[in-house]
């Protein structure tokens, strides 16, 4: 099962993350706000730190990853 986490962008839309079972993160985000239809699709998504992401948060303004090589 993968962790899953959901937080708005500075416009108000919607941006989901999920760390799948192998510990790779993606992203998708609303493409346009109250669209709650049109999504883009889920894609890799780059972070600071090397290798898999242990464990992630979402709080409003801030978002953590911690990442283990």
């Amino acid at each position: 099962m993968a962790e899953i986490a959901a937080g708005e962008l500075t416009d108000g839309r919607v941006q989901v993350w999920k760390v799948d079972k192998e510990g790779n993160l993606h992203s998708r985000h609303q493409e346009v706000k109250e669209a709650h239809l049109e999504w883009t699709p889920w894609s890799p998504f780059e972070h600071p730190g090397k290798g898999k992401v242990r464990s992630f948060r979402s709080e409003e303004h801030t978002s953590e990853l911690q990442s283990h090589h």
